[in-house]
Parts: C-alpha cells; sequence; structure tokens
C-alpha cells in the first residue's frame, strides 16, 4: 500500500495547523512525523487514515497499481491512538475473536493472548483493565492482524519499562512489507524509523 499526498493541509478555524505538505509513503516504509505536542502530528495520522478531511490537497492510496477507494481503504489500516476507542463490553479473548472477523491472523487467540502476555486478563472485560494492559491490547490489534499500513499515535502511552521493551520486540518482529507510520515526540518510539516529518516544518 502506497499512500500519495499532494499539497495537503489542515486549518481550524482561520489557523493553519500545516500546510503544503508533499509526501509519497512507500509499501514498507518506515515514517516519523515528529513535532511539538499539539503541532499537528495526531491530525495528520488522521487524515492519512481517512479519519478526518483535509482542508486542502489531496491523498491518493495505491495497492500494487490499483487506486483503493476511500471508503474501503481502512480495512488495510491498523490505528493505535489515544483517541481511538474499543467494545468495553468485550472479554480480551472476546475482542480478539471479534477482531478477526475484520483482519486475519495467522495467529490463534491463545497464542496472541500469549504473546501480548495478556492470558491471566483473556476473560476480564476491557473496562476492567489497567491502563498499560488496555494500550498493549490495542498494540496486539495491530501487531498480530494482519495490515498493509500500520498507524501509531504515541503507542507507549501508559506502559511500564518491560513494556516498551515488548513494543520494540514487536516492531522488530513485523513483517518487511508492512509500513509503519507513526507520530511521536519521543525518539525512543521511533528508532526503527528511517524517515522523518517534522510536521512543525509545514506550520504556514
Amino acid at each position: 500500500m502506497e499512500i500519495f499526498v499532494d499539497n495537503l493541509g489542515k486549518r481550524y478555524n482561520r489557523e493553519w495547523i500545516f500546510r503544503s505538505l508533499n509526501y509519497e509513503f512507500k509499501s514498507g516504509c518506515r515514517v516519523a512525523i515528529t513535532g511539538s505536542n499539539g503541532s499537528g502530528k495526531s491530525t495528520l495520522i488522521k487524515i492519512l487514515c481517512n479519519y478526518l478531511s483535509p482542508s486542502d490537497g489531496t491523498i491518493k492510496f495505491i495497492d500494487g497499481q490499483k487506486p483503493v477507494d476511500k471508503d474501503s481503504v481502512q480495512l488495510s489500516f491498523s490505528l493505535v491512538a489515544p483517541y481511538v476507542n474499543i467494545l468495553n463490553e468485550f472479554t480480551v479473548s472476546e475482542m480478539f475473536n471479534f477482531h478477526r472477523k475484520f483482519k486475519p491472523s495467522t495467529f490463534t487467540t491463545s497464542e496472541i493472548l500469549e504473546k501480548s502476555s495478556l492470558q491471566s486478563a483473556a476473560d476480564k472485560l476491557i473496562e476492567e483493565l489497567s491502563s498499560g494492559m488496555l494500550q498493549r491490547l490495542k498494540l496486539s490489534l495491530a501487531f498480530f492482524f494482519e495490515s498493509n499500513v500500520i498507524f501509531l499515535d504515541e503507542p507507549t502511552m501508559n506502559l511500564d519499562l518491560k513494556n516498551v521493551n515488548w513494543y520494540e520486540d514487536q516492531i522488530s518482529a513485523l513483517k518487511e512489507g508492512q509500513s509503519i507510520i507513526i507520530a511521536s515526540n519521543q525518539e525512543r518510539e521511533y528508532t526503527f524509523c528511517d524517515e522523518l516529518i517534522n510536521i512543525e516544518d509545514f506550520k504556514p
């Protein structure tokens, strides 16, 4: 999956958050979107995911040689972000089984529970999870199910050092063909990236 951004901009009322952004996110890319708090990193992630419309410019999604319709492109994406909620009335196991209906996985639910160290919480309701467990669950839904592009926004939020190490291990294990686009101002979260976009460079 490739994402082509042409003259992209976003404003709220009369204030431009960023403008005139041109970029080609190639298949298998590892890109970090950096910038200070409130600079527009999350806004750009939302636009790239097709959760938010730009105020200016265009964005195209290409899979192989074929354009992908904006209405269906989200099936190719995974997004882990503080503003993305999941169904609290499910147990952890039920959430993994439900997610499988939309995105396949090469792992069984038991294997995912083990890989995410959530075996002890398998039958817990999601609303009963600690903040660290909830973040591990969100990351597991991205890491262990098939997606062409994984978007991460502050992915180690609420993770202790042990689980930050777990996050780094899972990033290293992802397939080469998967693209990872991460919004962060913590360098440790994106050391694996070989491309950087400082969103503040596009502030008018």
